[in-house]
């Protein structure tokens, strides 16, 4: 009898620190997760100070380079960000944004609306525009292309098409992008020429 006391209550013991373990271990994880993400949004904020700056630290009819660091860092392929602008008079912008603004977002906010994951500033500038060249690899017209490259080597390839989209692939360490000034509009612009399109980015691209 006493044996089969200590068979259940050793039993009980191993599943009780199993359960502990696997909390402990997803506890950690998510820690872990968290710290990585706050880097990411902390580097973005800097990057946006550092667009703020050049942008005011310019004269009408000027234009510089300014080059900014990546928020993943190189951690992740799946890592993926991007900077978006909004003019004042533009609709379609985040809800958050009043008057012209621009944010640096992750792949998972596309949209720009989460401010706990994506970073958004205002401008003090009437129209604000970001642009990039991009490079698509296509068997059709531009109208009926794909919104994903085709592979080279399919028998389908025909030649590489290019766009521009209205926001810049964070997708190396270092970027590169042009801002110029006009009076009281502002350009960023950038350029991509080996980045992939999804489906919800191609949709923005002409």
């Amino acid at each position: 009898m006493n044996k089969k006391g200590n068979f259940f209550g050793d039993n009980a013991l191993g599943i009780f620190i199993a359960v502990i373990s696997l909390i402990a271990l997803g506890f950690g994880a998510a820690m872990v997760y968290k710290a990585i993400t706050a880097g990411e949004f902390e580097l973005s904020q800097k990057n946006i100070d550092l667009l703020e700056k050049k942008s005011e630290s310019i004269k009408s009819g000027q234009e510089t380079k300014i080059t900014i660091q990546e928020p993943c860092d190189g951690r992740s392929e799946e890592c993926k960000w991007y900077i978006r602008a909004w003019g004042a008079n533009t609709r379609d912008k985040p809800s958050r944004c009043i008057g012209s603004c621009v944010c640096i977002c992750p792949k998972d906010d596309f949209n720009c609306e989460s401010s706990e994951r994506s970073v958004c500033r205002k401008f003090n500038f009437d129209e604000i525009k970001i642009s990039s060249k991009m490079s698509m690899r296509t068997a059709k017209p531009l109208s009926e292309a794909p919104l994903r490259p085709i592979d080279p080597t399919s028998p389908d390839f025909q030649r590489i098409i290019g766009v521009e989209c209205p926001f810049v692939i964070l997708d190396k360490p270092l970027i590169e992008l042009n801002v110029a000034r006009d009076g009281e509009s502002l350009l960023f612009s950038g350029e991509c020429t080996e980045c992939i399109l999804d489906e919800l980015e191609g949709k923005l691209c002409a």
